[in-house]
């Protein structure tokens, strides 16, 4: 995520999740941010979740959307206590992460996704606007 790249932001979402009604609409009326993917792990689910919100691709698993060079940064809106283990996959995956609170539920692991974010050059957020790289 470049602050001065004219491209949009290609956006990955980790999960078919209620709070995804919350936060789709806001990447799609974003001027710099655009929805690439979605990814579950339930069949069919990937496919009727792009096709609802118009997303590129759809994938049946979240470690083919890690892998999609074309996606440039995740959504995380899994349960909490996968945040951390899919906030680090992310950043492994050379991502910016965009993670539902809580970020982590041991405050260890936010030093060690922050000590990550650092070593990748990365960015991640919660929803509440904390900033960790």
């Amino acid at each position: 995520m470049n602050a001065v790249s004219e491209q949009p932001v290609r956006w990955g979402v980790l999960g078919v999740a209620q709070i995804n009604e919350a936060t789709i609409p806001g990447i799609l009326t974003s001027t710099n941010a655009v929805l690439h993917g979605i990814a579950s792990r339930r069949p069919g689910m990937a496919d009727q979740e792009s096709q609802r919100w118009g997303a590129v691709q759809s994938y049946s698993s979240y470690e083919d959307l890690l892998a999609d060079d074309e996606v440039e940064a995740v959504y995380v809106p899994l349960r909490n206590d996968k945040h951390v283990e899919w906030t680090m996959r992310a950043l492994d995956a050379g991502k910016h992460v965009l993670c539902e609170k809580p970020l982590a539920l041991r405050s260890q692991d936010v030093l060690t996704i922050e000590e990550r974010a650092e070593s990748v050059g990365r960015f991640v957020l919660t929803n509440r606007g904390t900033v960790v790289r």
